[in-house]
């Protein structure tokens, strides 16, 4: 269950807001009222009253029912934050790798062919290992069918990311790297459009993909 706990994020801030966008007010007593089935946010963890922007955020749901026969309700609760954190540093990993892959195809590419940048690959996956995800906040917790003799407890828990920073970073490492400079003319005009591009692409990707699962309904104005 910790194998993925220690994800770690280059450092610059990646965990943080734009400073240009504020966070909506979180409407909890909406996020625990009570249902048959449960919250709705098990299913999409990302409900208009958390405040949460599938954009600028990652959040996920975990639900538990351990020590709940002994009554160990905090247990129970310890238990799904730890689902939420593992399920969280998945999602991160997941969108760095997407990031490496862009640059790492355009890095081949723009070499006509050679096998550059496996070693930056390698040096930032590294670099990714040393620091923790920080900011982690837990939404709501959720006690089904009742708050005193629970049979499930689910938690909704969310870090906040700066995407476009994360990915300008993540560029800027895999190009700047000594072993890429040696073989690649990054300086040319041509070639620094096609790694500018890459950020663009990439958080327009990752909104189709918030699209397909439902999590991300644009509003007719936009």
């Amino acid at each position: 269950m910790n194998k993925i706990f220690g994800i770690a994020l280059l450092a610059g801030g990646l965990l943080t807001l734009p400073a240009c966008q504020k966070e909506k007010p979180i409407q909890t007593a909406k996020l625990v009222k009570k249902k048959k089935n449960g919250p709705d946010w098990i299913n999409n963890p990302y409900p208009k009253e958390s405040g949460m922007d599938p954009r600028t955020a990652i959040c996920s749901a975990g639900v538990s029912n351990l020590g709940l026969q002994s009554g160990n309700i905090d247990m129970a609760r310890t238990d799904a934050e730890m689902q939420i954190k593992n399920r969280v540093a998945e999602q991160i990993e997941t969108e760095v790798g997407l990031l490496q892959e862009r640059v790492n195809n355009v890095l081949k590419d723009v070499a006509t062919g050679k096998e550059v940048g496996d070693l930056s690959l390698k040096n930032i996956n590294k670099n990714f290992q040393k620091t923790k995800i920080v900011g982690m906040r837990y939404l709501a917790t959720y006690m089904h069918p009742n708050n005193i003799d629970p049979e499930k407890v689910f938690v909704l828990g969310c870090v906040t990311v700066d995407f476009s920073n994360m990915a300008k970073e993540i560029r800027d490492n895999m190009i700047g790297s000594e072993e890429v400079r040696d073989v690649l003319e990054l300086k040319h005009q041509k070639s620094m459009l096609r790694f500018d591009a890459v950020e663009k692409e990439y958080l327009n990707a990752r909104e189709d993909r918030l699209r397909q699962k439902g999590y991300l309904i644009d509003s007719p104005t936009e």
